[in-house]
């Protein structure tokens, strides 16, 4: 039965190699220094075997393999999906509507402008836009089942911005 929803913007990225395909750009010294930093200030509220589904984005694809690492005792699971680089926020629910129904909890890392979108989406008051290595968490109201969720079932519980948590 779904409970949570994360929602994480990738950490930040290197433009040092303007040759450097977007797909492939690293992280740079920020979003490595934000990345543990964030999964540690969230790691009490997660359930043992979440899905962490990311981007296959490389600063998207390292910012989750931080967060898993920080939530090892957890037994985090990773799934990557390509959908999610340059998803729209109707992709991320498209995402959601197919986990497999063993799945109570998902943290998904993707990109703005999709990530933002979501979050406006679901919220009642809007955010404008989720910063880097920003979490969005969400609980999902009154169904039972991934695919039956729609927007209007999902309902913002907390966000935690770097600059707000850990500067």
């Amino acid at each position: 039965m779904p409970n949570q929803i994360w929602i994480v913007r990738h950490a930040k990225s290197s433009w040092a190699d303007a040759n450097m395909r977007d797909h492939d750009r690293p992280l740079n010294e920020r979003g490595n220094h934000d990345a543990p930093r964030m999964a540690d200030l969230i790691l009490n509220q997660i359930q043992d075997n979440l899905l962490l589904f990311s981007s296959t984005a490389l600063r998207a694809k390292t910012t989750c393999e931080i967060f898993a690492n920080t939530f090892k005792t957890k037994n985090p699971a990773i799934r990557l999906s390509e959908k999610l680089y340059h998803a729209s926020e109707f992709d991320i629910l498209s995402h959601i509507n197919e986990l497999e129904e063993c799945v109570t909890d998902v943290m998904i890392f993707a990109h703005n402008p999709g990530i933002s979108y979501f979050a406006n989406r679901i919220s009642n008051a809007l955010l404008m836009e989720v910063p880097t290595c920003g979490i969005i968490k969400c609980n999902v109201k009154q169904t039972k089942k991934w695919e039956e969720i729609d927007f209007d079932q999902i309902e913002i519980e907390s966000h935690y911005f770097p600059k707000s948590e850990i500067y």
